[in-house]
């Protein structure tokens, strides 16, 4: 059955955990964090401790035998009332390999004392068999984890720097946001170097982030977004040709393109509304060293052309999560987008 990501905790406290559980999405930080919740649930301690090895065992995608993981799932547990099976890099498994996993399971059902967790690192096709298989069977869970984004973003951020023992100003975790773009495991090794760089200093503020996370990336998201809602198409193409080629995820780089979008929308009806320009920035949490920016991309765009491209990021959106049954390569996906949103015969706009 399909289960919400926000919503894996809850079940696995409120009943048993399935015997299947399939894990796959865009943000590998997050599909580690909630494996480690399901093994630390399953295992009730340490997943770490080293009496539960017997009870923990560890396949790779890349040579996976069928056999091998069957006779695996047939071992009672010793020290604990179940055991845990993990395949990782799901996403790797060949057709053939899937497809047996599904025959077996239909067919022959897992140990009551045994649970299989698949973990793919990248969003798996709506007719992908492993997928389909999870999403319809009522003793497994396929749970989707999308990156985060607005609210749920700043808030993850929030509770890493707490559990620091750390704060930041609003300007800082503004900056954060925007630069870290969604990526829970990227974040987590910026968010170290940022520790360090602060020494006994309990506050975090826009300087800091400035120092450590860099006040300009030539490639990055936050790169990609500016170029693209600047109208640049060369060097839109030219970074995200870049960011494909280093392991980007595309929904990532979505995502940061329609925050971007949300705050310029958010920040044209304040200023049409009349609201100050500075009150109205402020509003729109837009960080103090990217706000001229800010005004000046609105300059290439009407209201009507905001939307538009809003509506087009939301298209591809569901292209890149494969809505029609069919996942598009993400490098053709997105070039659509910036030749859709970039066109030569745009007219400038004059902003309040």
């Amino acid at each position: 059955m399909k289960i919400k990501s926000g919503d894996v905790a809850g079940w696995a406290e409120r009943q048993q955990l399935p015997g299947v559980i399939l894990l796959h999405g865009s943000d590998q930080g997050l599909i580690e964090a909630c494996a480690r919740m399901i093994q630390q649930k399953l295992l009730g301690s340490d997943p770490d401790a080293d009496v539960m090895d017997f009870d923990v065992e560890n396949f790779h995608a890349a040579d996976l035998v069928l056999e091998r993981l069957q006779v695996a799932c047939e071992v009672r547990p010793l020290f604990i009332a179940r055991r845990l099976i993990v395949v990782r890099e799901g996403q790797n498994l060949t057709a053939s390999t899937k497809q047996g996993i599904c025959q077996w399971l239909a067919k022959s059902r897992l140990p009551s004392d045994t649970l299989l967790l698949v973990m793919a690192g990248e969003l798996l096709e709506t007719r992908d068999p492993l997928r389909r298989w999870c999403e319809a069977d009522a003793a497994a869970w396929c749970v989707t984890l999308y990156p985060l984004e607005g609210h749920g973003w700043r808030q993850w951020l929030r509770q890493q720097l707490m559990r620091a023992g750390l704060s930041a100003t609003e300007d800082a975790l503004t900056y954060l946001a925007e630069y870290l773009a969604g990526d829970t495991q990227a974040a987590l090794n910026e968010l170290d170097k940022l520790y360090l760089y602060l020494g006994s200093r309990r506050q975090i503020d826009g300087a800091d982030v400035l120092a450590v996370v860099g006040e300009t990336v030539e490639y990055s998201g936050h790169a990609w977004a500016a170029a693209l809602l600047s109208r640049n198409r060369t060097q839109a193409l030219r970074i995200l040709t870049r960011l494909l080629e280093n392991g980007q995820e595309p929904l990532m780089l979505l995502g940061g393109v329609i925050r971007r979008l949300r705050q310029m929308i958010r920040l044209q009806h304040l200023l049409h509304q009349g609201v100050p320009q500075a009150k109205a920035l402020a509003e729109t949490q837009v960080f103090w060293k990217d706000q001229q920016h800010l005004i000046d991309q609105l300059q290439h765009w009407s209201e009507r052309a905001l939307a538009d491209a809003l509506l087009a990021c939301c298209d591809t959106d569901a292209a890149l999560k494969g809505g029609d049954g069919v996942l598009r390569p993400a490098a053709e996906t997105l070039e659509r987008l910036v030749l859709r949103l970039i066109h030569p015969s745009e007219t400038r706009v004059t902003v309040p």
